[in-house]
Order: structure tokens, then C-alpha cells, then sequence
């Protein structure tokens, strides 16, 4: 809800139904801030998970089965260790969306030329 506009006062999380029957649930996702600092105040009882990223480890499990999963493998060491760089400090959207092109691109022994630049 970080993402939200301000507009309408929508960080304040007014749109929020103040009484809630036992059998309805939100899941709600922001970050720290407004927001956050709102939804606490309402006191709403709730369980709340804090997300991180992947790590190093996850990131390089998350290509591979991938790339096992469409059955292609990187041309050399080199290269995998080059994509890999480009994409570790990115979010897992970002990752899947790199690993997408990757698959639709399609001639993974050109990707060391792609990767020099």
C-alpha cells in the first residue's frame, strides 16, 4: 500500500473497514513508513511477517531450476557467472524478468558478447 497515490488520504488507511467479521482476512504489503505507521495505530489484530530478498544462494537455486526447467544451461562458467552478477542485487521480479528474457532470446552462445558490455 506504500504504492498507493496520497490522494484521498489513502496512506491513512480510512478505506480499511473499521470492524471486521471474524471470517474476512487482508493481506496487505508496504513498506516501512505512513503506511505501516497507520496500519499499526488501528491496532487491528494481526500477524505480521517481515519479507527480505533472496539471498546469494536462493538467487543462484532460482536460476538453475529455471534454466532446468526449460531445459537450457548456460554456455560456460563465464557467462553464468556474468548473469548472475547482473541480477544479484535485483528483487525477484526483476530476476524472473531477466531470466524471461533470457528464455526468449533463446541463443545462450551468444550471451557472452550480450554479457561484455
Amino acid at each position: 500500500v506504500n504504492q498507493f497515490e496520497k490522494t484521498d488520504n489513502a496512506h491513512a488507511m480510512r478505506w480499511l473497514p473499521p470492524n471486521l467479521p471474524e471470517n474476512i482476512r487482508f493481506v496487505i504489503s508496504t513498506a516501512a513508513g505512513e503506511p505501516l505507521d497507520a496500519l499499526v495505530a488501528r491496532r487491528l489484530k494481526s500477524k505480521n511477517e517481515e519479507v527480505h530478498g533472496l539471498n546469494e544462494a536462493e538467487i543462484k537455486k532460482l536460476l538453475t531450476d529455471y534454466l532446468k526447467e526449460i531445459r537450457h544451461e548456460f554456455p560456460n562458467k563465464q557467462v553464468e557467472e556474468a548473469f548472475f552478477h547482473k541480477v544479484k542485487s535485483g528483487n525477484p521480479l526483476y530476476i524472473q524478468v531477466a531470466l524471461e528474457e533470457l528464455r526468449v532470446f533463446g541463443k545462450f552462445e551468444k550471451l557472452s558478447t550480450l554479457t561484455q558490455r
